[in-house]
């Protein structure tokens, strides 16, 4: 493999400074909305973007990848400066990194890059965008059932904005262990315990490298304007699999065929609500160039 390739960079961090803190009685301002920011080491030159995320985390999975160009074989030194976007006082600096794109992608056994922060850490995963291949997109519209309600609020009569993520299966043999990118997030649905989300569209090189077998999770979590999101549930299944719902679905309130959300990892018999696979289908990537000609 020699020349230029086409890179998908996917970024996340944890345990962030919240810049947003507690004002000066002691009360909670709220949590920082992170977004990233990616530089060329060499001449300082802009790389892209991640999304400014909506949602109060200072765990951040951002959905939106960079993209870059990279002769194979070279150093390619990135730095990443994570910010909170606040309209108020600004954008706020809360930590930067460095990451070697050519090290990732050369190491067979390190496919996560990790680095530390002043305060917190940055991850990092890369893959070569094989644009020889077909490539697919995945047209995907779920509803829920019975959500669970995590979100009781004042006297106890609030409910929960539910919003769900996708993410892909990488595995990281150095350490034995599995990570989940996130790849794509629907928009919350407010107050609702049988949301039906937009219909989204998922490119199928990024979720799971185009093999319909593989392992992906859709993981449901609670909205909140001035709190971190809280887990729902979660359901581990594969393109595969929800086109087979789709195709044996009778209606939006099948709940013979629906998937079901799960508690926690250690608990398979807690079921935290259902979703329904309204549409699953499969049409042709329109390839659109990254960079100017």
């Amino acid at each position: 493999m020699s020349g230029k390739k086409q890179v998908r960079l996917s970024l996340w961090a944890e345990n962030l400074m919240n810049s947003e803190g507690t004002s000066c009685l002691g009360y909670g301002r709220g949590i920082s909305h992170p977004y990233a920011k990616v530089k060329y080491q060499k001449d300082d030159s802009d790389a892209g973007e991640t999304e400014k995320l909506l949602i109060n985390t200072l765990h951040p999975q951002w959905s939106t990848p960079i993209f870059l160009e990279y002769e194979i074989g070279t150093v390619l030194n990135l730095i990443v400066e994570i910010f909170d976007s606040n309209k108020k006082t600004g954008d706020l600096l809360l930590g930067v990194g460095e990451i070697d794109v050519g090290y990732i992608l050369s190491n067979s056994e390190i496919k996560i890059h990790k680095e530390d922060l002043s305060e917190g850490q940055l991850y990092a995963y890369a893959e070569i965008v094989d644009e020889s291949k077909h490539l697919e997109n995945l047209n995907l519209k779920i509803r829920g059932l019975d959500i669970k309600n995590v979100d009781e609020g004042y006297l106890r009569l609030g409910k929960s904005d539910p919003f769900y993520e996708v993410a892909k299966k990488v595995s990281e043999p150095s350490k034995g262990s599995v990570e989940w990118v996130v790849v794509y997030r629907s928009a919350h649905i407010k107050e609702h315990s049988n949301p039906v989300w937009e219909k989204s569209t998922i490119d199928l090189d990024a979720l799971c490298n185009g093999n319909l077998s593989s392992p992906i999770k859709i993981t449901c979590l609670d909205f909140s304007e001035t709190k971190e999101t809280v887990f729902i549930g979660y359901v581990e299944t594969s393109v595969e699999e929800l086109i087979d719902k789709y195709e044996n679905t009778h209606g939006n309130a099948d709940r013979k065929y629906a998937l079901p959300l799960r508690d926690k990892e250690n608990n398979d018999s807690i079921t935290t609500g259902l979703l329904v696979v309204i549409e699953a289908t499969i049409e042709p990537y329109i390839e659109k160039s990254v960079f100017a000609a």
